[in-house]
């Protein structure tokens, strides 16, 4: 099993789960209206806690405790899937509790406005991009092109970045693919 630490700011956990204690929003409701604009929240202060509200209060109350006095906490990752034979294949997945399984905004309010979040149908092309170059492979002038200039392309072949990343993660690229497509699968 493989195993990650999460750092946060302590400060702001105690902050958030103090908050989102309170039964009645509008107790202190200037330090809960800074806390939640800096967190980013849509919920209005003066709304009561709905149900959608819980998993986010007893997920910060949690985390809150699991957290060392740094501010670190050690998260195990685990497969979802198996193969018949019992090999792990496939992504792993943080064990409850970690940061990947609350809200955006809980988050980024906990990393203390340090938390990026990634766009993997994006991104993929420029971690393929400097992972060529930095074995010394040779580059892939249509892949260099298309990520320095992805929106004309997603224009001129009327796709989305996520057709477009489904395409190349698939063994073999669709029938209908533009031939830029075609060879930039091919290299990848």
């Amino acid at each position: 099993m493989t195993s990650l630490t999460e750092f946060v700011n302590i400060d702001c956990v105690r902050q958030l789960a103090a908050l989102r204690e309170i039964h009645d929003p509008t107790h202190d409701r200037k330090k809960a209206k800074a806390v939640e604009k800096k967190a980013g929240s849509r919920h209005s202060v003066k709304k009561q806690k709905t149900d959608k509200d819980i998993p986010s209060i007893v997920g910060v109350r949690i985390y809150l405790k699991k957290l060392s006095t740094d501010g670190s906490l050690k998260v195990d990752y685990q497969y979802k899937k198996f193969t018949k034979d019992g090999q792990s294949i496939g992504r792993r997945y943080p064990k409850w509790p970690s940061l990947t399984w609350m809200q955006k905004n809980i988050r980024n309010y906990m990393l203390d406005g340090r938390y990026y979040y990634l766009d993997m149908n994006s991104s993929n092309f420029r971690l393929i991009k400097s992972t060529a170059k930095n074995f010394d492979l040779e580059p892939c002038r249509r892949l260099d092109k298309y990520v320095a200039n992805r929106e004309k392309y997603l224009t001129k072949f009327e796709m989305t970045k996520k057709d477009v990343f489904n395409m190349m993660m698939f063994c073999k690229p669709r029938a209908d693919a533009p031939p830029f497509l075609t060879k930039m699968h091919t290299y990848i």
